[in-house]
């Protein structure tokens, strides 16, 4: 199910090194969150023709 992570599961990635972002308050689909944050990156990099 869609949904996120528990707190616990968030804690056990962060201290096994992952780094946690966030999309603010959206919850997107776990087939669509890649390609917003690809676009966003490319838009903030100045990739994005």
């Amino acid at each position: 199910a869609e949904g996120g992570f528990a707190p616990e599961e968030a804690a056990a990635a962060q201290a096994a090194g992952a780094k946690i972002v966030g999309l603010g308050p959206r919850i997107l689909r776990c087939e669509t969150a890649p390609l917003a944050v690809l676009s966003a990156v490319m838009t903030l990099t100045g990739n994005l023709e």
